[in-house]
């Protein structure tokens, strides 16, 4: 397989990958009950500042998940094959 694209697919996921995804989950959460609890016309335009923050908690999850991956990749990027399987 001369030319092939090799996937390597790590043990587990990077630790900071796991806790964008927890804070990310979290802000799903606060943004459900946000949601499910704001009164109707509570304010005059847009959202509330609290369905904002919850908004926001869910975005920084996701930032800090992506940033995981993009540190993993790049620390992995710089290492040389554990073991080489296009020998045989």
């Amino acid at each position: 397989m001369t030319g092939a694209l090799r996937l390597v697919v790590p043990s587990r996921p990077p630790m900071l990958a796991l806790v964008g995804v927890a804070i990310a989950f979290a802000g799903l959460g606060l943004d459900a009950v946000v949601h499910l609890t704001a009164t109707p016309h509570a304010h005059d335009a847009g959202f509330s500042l609290s369905e904002h923050g919850a908004h926001l908690i869910g975005l920084i999850g996701m930032v800090v998940a992506l940033a995981g991956v993009v540190v993993h990749g790049a620390r992995r990027g710089h290492r040389p094959p554990s073991n080489n399987l296009e020998r045989s």
